[in-house]
């Protein structure tokens, strides 16, 4: 095809599996990266016109992005922090760059937008309600993307679930489920038992990138689409719950979380019964501080102590 991909972010899960995707379908591969020697070293067999820069500099993103047709903004806040301030700062330069070029921008979209509990399938159309801060701020990422389209500039959106299948190094999969390069001995499953989950295999996302770019002339101004990936409509079977196999105490409420048992490092952080032994409340991933904060109502008698 000779066509250019620019990736901003291809030392992440979805940018270096994209780069393999485009360069297999014969796309020229075009990234901006702050050390671009060192992000080399993750892509040793592609060939990629290197860019120096920063995705918070208009001027190297747009500079970066010339002869470009389509730009992966596939970045995030270094940390994931000053998400309300970095986010749409560093998305306004990659659709500046993308208007000034012609280009259409790549987005992928994730499951913050809604509702802990919408009750039916997502549509691509339905209602955005998100309850949390970055689920706030990722709707507000995408209606900038609405706005951007209105104004003609071209935008594929692409939502999808937990990433998984490696590298992916911001994945719950490789950073908490397993560890690697070590035998499997267990899986740690990091949320509510009883709470669905949807995931995305990350080359399979990066080829259905690839597949609806190459469709570039049939998709509208503003495309949406929703990955069906993997969904677990509950994280781990009954048989396996630590639950089923350690009942609580009587004088505890019995919802533990299993938190004590996992080996994530911010779980030395978190706090347990001197009773029981377990958690006061279900760990979700929102509740990475202290559990007796996420539940001060919790019936045993006896103090706290830490881990």
């Amino acid at each position: 095809m000779g066509k250019t991909l620019l990736i901003l972010g291809i030392t992440g899960g979805l940018g270096h599996a994209c780069a393999h995707a485009f360069a297999a379908r014969g796309w020229r591969l075009k990234a901006l990266h702050r050390a671009p020697e060192r992000a080399a070293t993750g892509v040793p067999d592609l060939e990629v016109d290197w860019h120096r820069g920063d995705a918070l500099d208009r001027r190297a993103v747009r500079d970066a992005a010339r002869g470009a047709d389509l730009i992966l903004h596939g970045v995030n806040p270094p940390g994931y922090r000053r998400w309300a301030e970095l986010a749409p700062a560093m998305l306004e330069n990659s659709l500046a760059a993308a208007r000034a070029e012609d280009a259409r921008l790549l987005f992928p979209a994730n499951v913050y937008n809604y509702t802990p509990n919408p009750g039916t399938p997502l549509a691509e159309d339905a209602p955005q309600a998100p309850v949390t801060r970055k689920g706030r701020v990722r709707q507000d990422l995408e209606q900038r993307l609405a706005r951007a389209a209105e104004g003609g500039t071209r935008v594929l959106l692409v939502r999808a679930g937990d990433f998984f299948g490696a590298p992916a190094p911001a994945s719950w999969f490789e950073n908490v489920m397993v560890r690697a390069g070590r035998p499997l001995t267990r899986v740690v499953y990091p949320g509510d038992f009883e709470a669905g989950h949807a995931w995305a295999y990350l080359p399979d996302l990066a080829a259905t990138f690839a597949e609806l770019a190459e469709r570039e002339a049939a998709l509208p101004r503003f495309s949406r689409f929703h990955f069906a990936g993997h969904y677990l409509p509950r994280g781990v079977t009954s048989a396996s719950r630590p639950d089923d196999r350690t009942p609580p105490s009587a004088a505890c409420p019995g919802r533990r979380c299993g938190c004590w048992r996992r080996s994530t490092p911010r779980c030395g952080r978190c706090w347990r019964c001197a009773t029981c032994g377990g958690p006061p409340w279900p760990w979700t991933t929102a509740s990475w501080w202290p559990c007796w904060a996420r539940n001060p109502t919790h019936p045993c008698p006896t103090p706290w102590r830490t881990r």
